[in-house]
């Protein structure tokens, strides 16, 4: 049988750190097999073999851990080491596509269909910061993000509801007609919003 500062010194040469007074607390709460108490003067003895199995228990614990932060880290890495080698492809070699959208196009496309909404898209697209709509704006994609310079707009096609639109129209559709269907469900989320 051990006492609590002899049972210490095995988590210490176990290499397993360990709360004296959580050991207490378990102790208390009787969640060491075996472990009694005589008198306060005594204190709590402990047998060797439960102490084994928490240096045990502690050990698989902690191997668990390392083994995940291990992981989570090299994951990180790895994340990390994709976004320099996108931010340098953007930088050096700009966006992989880019082409325009037309108004009337817009228009003709736009699951919404009516002058309420087209002239929402109009005061917060078309004609921002110029007095006439322009007739044509430009778009640029890159690494699964369409950026729509008028009105910094970015919009990430694996977000939903961009990905079951793009999944569902990728195959079949031209690139500009995908980049009007991503601008044309932004504003009718944006328009439902304005309006409630």
């Amino acid at each position: 049988m051990l006492t609590v500062p002899q049972a210490m010194e095995k988590f210490k040469q176990a290499k397993v750190p360990q709360n004296e007074e959580v050991l207490r607390r378990w102790l208390r709460k009787g969640k060491i097999e075996g472990a009694v108490i005589h008198s306060k003067k005594e204190g709590w003895l402990i047998p060797e073999d439960s102490i084994k199995e928490l240096i045990d228990e502690k050990k698989k614990n902690l191997q668990a851990k390392n083994k995940y932060q291990k992981t989570y880290n090299n994951g990180y890495q790895q994340a990390m080491s994709d976004f320099r080698a996108s931010m340098r492809k953007w930088i050096v070699f700009g966006y992989e596509k880019s082409g325009s959208i037309k108004r009337s196009e817009f228009r003709q496309i736009a699951p919404v269909s009516s002058d309420k909404y087209f002239k929402f898209v109009d005061q917060h697209y078309f004609a921002r910061g110029v007095a006439k709509p322009r007739q044509s704006t430009d778009y640029f994609y890159s690494e699964g993000f369409f950026c729509y310079p008028i009105g910094s707009i970015v919009i990430d096609i694996h977000e939903a509801p961009y990905s079951e639109i793009y999944e569902e129209e990728e195959k079949n559709l031209h690139l500009d007609t995908l980049a009007i269907l991503m601008l044309s469900e932004y504003f009718r989320i944006y328009y439902l919003e304005c309006c409630k």
